[in-house]
C-alpha cells in the first residue's frame, strides 16, 4: 500500500476513536436526570369511616339483629324480620323528638348490615319512657267523650271487657297526632304508622302521674283515672304509589 493512504487511513481510525471517546465521555459525564416519584401520604390512604353505630347479629338467633349508637344512655333497637323494636332505658332527657335523628341512624345501619331482604313491617315500643305519648295520650282519653274519667276504663265497658279501652285508645292515638314523630323516623321509607293494637295497659289517676301537674293545668280533674302507659304496636303500610 502508498505511504499517502496508509497515512490517510491511519487518520480517518484516529478520528474516529477520538470522536467515540469524546462522545462516551460526554454521555458519561452528563447526569441521567431521573423522575422522583413524591413519596405516598399515609393520610390520603383510603380509610373506613369511622361511625359510632354498631350493628350486632346474634350468633344463637342469627335471625335476630341489634344496634346501638356508643355512649348513647337512650336505648337500642333490636330487628327481626321484618319487625323493630325500640328499647328505651332510663337515663335519658332527651324527648322523643331529639332521639329521632339517632333512631334514624340506627335503622340505616340495621339495613346495611343486614342487606338484601330488609325490610319494614312492625314497630312497637313502650310508651313509659317517651313523656309526649303519654301527655297526649292522658289528655286525649280525658278530653274525649268515649272514656269515663271516674271508672278509668271506655264508656260502655262492662267487667273485664278490656278490650273495648285498648280499641278506643288506639282509636285516641292515631287521631291526636302523637305519631307525628314516629312519621317523620319513617318517611324515608316510604310507609306510614298507624297504631294497630297494644297490651299491657295501664290506667293512672291523675294527681299520681308524673307528669300530673301538666294535665292539672290542662284543665283535667286531678281525680281522673286515665290511660298513661302501654306496649304499642305499630303497623308500618307501604305508601301507595301516586296514580
Amino acid at each position: 500500500m502508498p505511504a499517502r493512504t496508509t497515512v490517510l487511513v491511519v487518520r480517518f481510525f484516529a478520528f474516529a476513536i477520538v470522536g467515540l471517546l469524546v462522545l462516551g465521555c460526554r454521555r458519561g459525564g452528563e447526569p441521567t436526570e431521573v423522575q422522583q416519584l413524591p413519596a405516598p401520604d399515609p393520610s390520603a390512604a383510603p380509610k373506613a369511616r369511622a361511625t359510632p353505630y354498631h350493628v350486632e347479629q346474634d350468633r344463637e338467633f342469627p335471625k335476630d339483629w341489634s344496634a346501638r349508637r356508643e355512649g348513647w344512655p337512650c336505648g337500642y333497637l333490636s330487628y327481626r324480620e321484618g319487625f323493630l323494636r325500640y328499647h328505651a332505658e332510663g337515663g335519658c332527657d332527651a324527648v322523643f323528638a331529639e332521639r329521632i335523628p339517632t333512631l334514624g341512624h340506627m335503622i340505616e345501619a340495621l339495613r346495611d348490615a343486614y342487606g338484601e331482604g330488609f325490610a319494614l313491617e312492625t314497630f312497637t315500643m313502650e310508651v313509659a319512657q317517651l313523656d309526649h305519648f303519654q301527655k297526649r295520650l292522658t289528655l286525649a282519653a280525658a278530653t274525649s267523650p268515649k272514656w269515663d274519667n271516674k271508672r278509668g276504663k271506655a264508656k260502655g265497658q262492662e267487667r273485664f271487657q278490656w278490650g273495648k279501652s285498648h280499641a278506643l285508645v288506639v282509636e285516641l292515638v292515631n287521631e291526636s297526632g302523637a305519631l307525628e314523630e314516629l312519621q317523620t323516623l319513617f318517611e324515608r321509607y316510604a310507609v306510614t304508622v298507624e297504631l294497630q293494637s297494644l297490651e299491657k295497659l295501664f290506667i293512672g289517676q291523675v294527681d299520681e302521674l308524673p307528669f300530673g301537674p301538666w294535665l292539672i293545668d290542662q284543665g283535667v280533674s286531678k281525680r281522673a283515672k286515665l290511660p298513661y302507659d302501654a306496649m304499642f304496636w305499630f303497623a308500618l303500610e307501604p305508601n301507595e304509589p301516586p296514580q
